[in-house]
């Protein structure tokens, strides 16, 4: 990530930590060109090292009954406006440090001409709901908290920093400075249990810990750790780090965030991420009929896709990019089916192989909701914007002349509308190039229902081969549903099965028999 400015010289609060019991060892804090402010080596530093080890008393954490009430996060911000309405907060030289209100380049904090160049995107919407979200809880806090978040916008503040010193403390936008901070510095932390049961999870922010900047799992060389046992928080190395090498860490706990977080929570995006996703919703409104909304939604519960009656997530991340996810096929089969063939329609009858004249229409009608999504980049926003979009080629054709290199604020509209975009396409271009390429069988017709066997038709379409799967308590089991031999040599055979044993991971291409299996982890034949 690249840090704001801070509203204070590093050193005054580099020397308040360290003489509370916070440890820097082998780095320190140093301003990195284009990226703000970043810790750095000093020395070797070996694998197993402790970089920074912050005492749990030196953490600003919420109160138990806030969070009870309000919610984690927004405990945790109604912690750090109590602690910057003191003069005297124990906090002061860390909070005088912490980025004013003019310093955030989130979607938040951008003008409207800069949001509306989010026109389109899941980030617009997830912008508005946040939007929505916090001035509802503030206005909650306002009229139910008197006795103390209410008495903020009374209180004479002193220890504030920057711009935000002339806001009202409890106001709206003193509210929203809180919650950024909270949503882009706060590490989650394991403090010893104040109910003396386990260890409670809390966020809270860690002076000097929030100046670790991101990197992809693959290039960081620092994790974190909070010992409960002992009372720290500690930033561990996990290599060796070179002198003048920056010490970064991943900012997330599950997976690789896409561009779309990592600008709504921090301000900033990666170039030509290959972790962008969007959602693209699938049902019609025909589809969302309480009768028919119903049988559709039950079906894919069944099959444990429950999540595709909202919408389906795509991504071009760690997948073959030829050949659509398993689910989402699964998924258009579901809502291709006739009222009347969702009544007597199972599991094992979606699964298994479908007539040629089907599954084309599967595809054209995957396609056709691709189609529609893209078409919400092009739809004037609410309130009447009818300034045209720039083009998906407009777009590219921007980030190649340079501004790719623009990784933060309205910089990172360009990357997240292009990257949303560049899934849509791709994936648009590949279901309507493989309902092209199925051609049906003399006259046959849609006769797709025959006791939802799982053996291979005799008149399956080798063009594509959607293998039989089930969902069962060891998860997605894909398994072949034709024999080798009735599969023609120019077929790929793709094998996603989480079941152990026979692991093929990391082939990118084996033949048997004339058959390409490609990516996957376990072949069962």
């Amino acid at each position: 990530m690249f840090t704001v400015a801070m509203a204070v010289d590093h050193r005054a609060v580099l020397a308040w930590a360290t003489s509370h019991g916070i440890e820097l060892r082998n780095a320190e804090i140093a301003r990195l060109p284009g990226r703000g402010y970043g810790m750095v080596a000093t020395g070797f530093i070996e694998e197993g090292d402790v970089i920074l080890r912050v005492p749990h008393a030196m953490l600003l954490t919420p109160s138990d009954a806030d969070v009870d009430e309000v919610g984690q996060t927004n405990a945790l911000a109604l912690a750090l406006l109590d602690e910057r309405s003191k003069s005297q907060s124990f906090w002061l030289p860390y909070i005088r440090m912490l980025p004013n209100a003019s310093s955030f380049r989130t979607p938040l904090h951008l003008n409207s001409s800069e949001q509306r160049a989010l026109r389109g995107t899941d980030l617009a919407h997830w912008t508005h709901t946040r939007e929505a979200n916090l001035a509802r809880t503030h206005q909650y806090l306002r009229s139910s908290n008197q006795h103390r978040f209410g008495a903020l916008s009374r209180a004479t503040v002193e220890a504030t920093t920057g711009d935000i010193a002339d806001v009202a403390p409890a106001s709206l936008e003193a509210f929203t400075w809180a919650l950024s901070i909270a949503w882009s510095r706060a590490h989650t932390v394991n403090m010893r249990a104040v109910r003396g049961i386990g260890a409670a999870r809390r966020p809270g922010l860690v002076p000097l810990g929030d100046l670790f900047n991101h990197a992809a799992a693959g290039l960081t060389n620092v994790v974190t750790t909070s010992d409960p046992s002992r009372d720290v928080f500690e930033f561990i190395a996990t290599r060796r780090v070179a002198p003048g090498e920056e010490a970064l860490l991943s900012y997330s706990l599950h997976g690789e965030p896409s561009n779309s977080k990592l600008f709504l929570d921090y301000g900033f995006c990666v170039p030509y991420s290959l972790h962008d996703e969007v959602a693209v919703p699938l049902l019609s409104d025909d589809d969302e009929r309480a009768d028919a909304g119903s049988a559709v939604a039950g079906l894919l519960r069944s099959l444990q896709l429950d999540k595709y009656a909202s919408a389906a997530r795509l991504t071009i991340d760690g997948i073959d990019a030829a050949s659509p996810p398993h689910e989402l096929i699964a998924a258009g089969r579901v809502l291709a089916l006739s009222p009347s063939q969702l009544a007597t329609a199972t599991p094992e009858s979606v699964l298994g192989p479908q007539e040629p004249q089907f599954e084309r229409a599967v595809l054209q009608l995957l396609a056709e909701r691709l189609r529609a999504r893209l078409m919400r980049f092009d739809q004037p926003q609410q309130g009447g914007e009818t300034d045209a979009m720039a083009s998906h080629e407009d777009d590219e054709h921007h980030l190649a002349s340079g501004e790719w290199r623009r990784t933060d604020g309205a910089g990172c509209s360009f990357h997240v509308r292009a990257g949303e975009r560049r899934i849509l396409l791709h994936w648009w271009r590949r279901l309507t190039k493989l309902a092209a390429d199925i051609q049906p069988r003399g006259d046959e017709t849609h006769a797709r229902w025959s006791g939802g066997s799982r053996q291979p038709s005799p008149n399956a379409p080798d063009t594509l081969a959607l293998h039989a799967f089930r969902a069962d308590a060891v998860g997605w089991d894909v398994q072949a549903d034709a024999p080798l031999s009735s599969v023609t040599a120019s077929a790929s055979l793709e094998v996603h099965s989480l079941q152990r044993g026979g692991d093929v991971a990391g082939l990118a291409e084996r033949r048997l028999r004339g058959v390409v299996v490609s990516r996957g982890s376990q072949l069962r034949l």
